[in-house]
């Protein structure tokens, strides 16, 4: 006679293919719990992982743009080092000679 999965559920006590089943069950649950609790870990380790790298990028970013900045000043400061240079000698030499 076949399994009668509604006469174990009434009774409480189960034959051996209800108890397999009901094994197999719990042990596909558990699994399934594992599998979600992985994957929220594995979510949060790569959230973590984005985030940390959106900041680093940020301040390379930051940086980046100071030391192009830098870079631009020193740029004007060299340029009017030299327009300086160039009118001091056209003072110093008013006839336009060149040594």
């Amino acid at each position: 006679m076949g399994c009668r999965k509604s006469v174990c559920m009434a009774r409480g006590v189960f034959c051996r293919c209800c108890q397999i089943s009901k094994q197999v069950s719990d042990s596909l649950e558990d699994t399934a719990l594992k599998l979600c609790r992985k994957a929220a870990t594995t979510a949060e380790t790569l959230s973590q992982v984005l985030r940390e790298g959106l900041k680093k990028r940020r301040h390379f970013k930051a940086e980046k743009i100071s030391l192009r900045q830098e870079r631009l000043s020193i740029i004007k400061q060299f340029r009017r080092l030299r327009t300086k240079i160039y009118a001091f000698l056209m003072e110093s030499m008013p006839d336009g000679s060149t040594r």
